[in-house]
């Protein structure tokens, strides 16, 4: 029997809001927050594969915003282990069992904005500073994570992040610098669809030489992961500004580490980039040595030599016989066809004055 999967919708709500509320006894903090930890991973699951039926009431949309923030800065009922007067609101020093009902929120923010498209924008306003925070903890899982969600929500909700690219531009070309290899590639993913998506292009284009300083060791790596999603950055760049970037300077170290090895999600911009520079440059804008660049060579002899075959080929059916003299079409091929018989050299034809060598097979 076929069930629609929207049958389990308000199942899934009604385990999230009330599961939620009713787990508050401090004897059963351990477990409460296991519960809340899985009914995010539900959540996060349901939002990215059912869209926005699932908050289509504007209440349940803002009892799971509350929800969200009050976890994800330390609040909830769940993570005070240690009474009211504690405070909680330090990143420092998170337990392996608070990051999980954090992270697992996080991926329910990402969800929400998966559903919501490009009007996630508004609720963005709420998330976004206590989000960024943990890009700025010491803990490199924690500020691998937040830029990642970064990343999701500015390609889930577009052009909606164009009023924060200032600040968000900020903190990614500094974590461009992290010491930690997962938070530097996820900043330059990030980068790259901010670029993309941002419509502030001003301040964009004013940061292109740091961006481009920022990636150019990223390039150089011996980390895959930081290589392929530098090479998305910059294609993104590409495709977003062709004019305003140095691309006889970049693109040699791009094509230089193709094949992507790891991320291969960035395959689509990288592509996307070298197919639009065929289209719109000659093959002089790219490495001499690359195969991008054999290929346009070899496909200009190609095209060269098609051109002088058809030249000959012109000059072969010129100087044969005309259409009217193929075949019997009246009383003037008729007499041409005697004079020819009879081996007179260069009959002539009456009708357009074309002149047969002698044996020749037609006139």
């Amino acid at each position: 029997m076929h069930v629609e999967k929207t049958n389990f919708l308000p199942i899934n709500l009604l385990i999230f809001t009330s599961c939620l509320h009713q787990y508050s006894e401090k004897s059963l903090t351990g477990f409460y927050r296991a519960t809340v930890t899985e009914i995010n991973r539900s959540l996060a699951a349901a939002l990215k594969a059912t869209g926005p039926a699932l908050i289509a009431d504007p209440g349940r949309l803002k009892t799971i915003t509350e929800i969200l923030v009050a976890l994800i800065t330390k609040e909830h009922s769940c993570q005070k282990d240690f009474g009211d007067e504690e405070d909680l609101s330090s990143l420092e020093g998170t337990s392996e069992y608070d990051w999980l009902a954090i992270d697992t929120a996080l991926d329910v923010v990402i969800g929400l904005s998966i559903a919501l498209g490009e009007t996630f924008g508004e609720l963005w306003k709420i998330f976004q500073k206590p989000v960024m925070k943990y890009a700025s903890s010491s803990d490199s899982v924690e500020r691998s994570t937040s830029v990642g969600v970064i990343a999701e929500c500015i390609k889930n909700m577009r052009g909606q992040v164009t009023p924060s690219t200032n600040i968000l531009l900020k903190l990614l070309l500094h974590r461009m610098s992290d010491e930690d290899s997962e938070t530097k590639s996820n900043a330059a993913y990030a980068i790259g669809v901010l670029q993309e998506h941002s419509e502030d292009t001003q301040e964009i284009l004013n940061n292109f030489p740091t961006i481009l300083s920022k990636l150019e060791p990223l390039l150089r790596t011996d980390e895959a992961r930081c290589k392929d999603n530098a090479a998305g950055c910059v294609s993104r760049m590409i495709l977003k500004h062709p004019t305003n970037m140095p691309v006889t300077q970049v693109l040699p170290a791009l094509v230089e580490i193709l094949p992507l090895k790891e991320d291969f999600e960035e395959n689509e911009p990288v592509y996307q980039m070298i197919v639009q520079l065929c289209k719109l440059f000659d093959s002089t804008c790219l490495p001499s040595s690359s195969p991008i660049s054999i290929h346009k060579e070899s496909q200009s002899r190609a095209n060269e030599s098609k051109r002088l075959t058809g030249r000959s080929n012109n000059y072969l059916t010129n100087t044969a016989a005309p259409p009217h003299h193929r075949g019997s079409h009246g009383a003037a091929a008729g007499k041409a066809d005697q004079r020819r018989n009879a081996g007179e050299a260069n009959a002539t034809c009456e009708i357009c004055g074309w002149k047969a060598a002698a044996g020749s097979e037609e006139i």
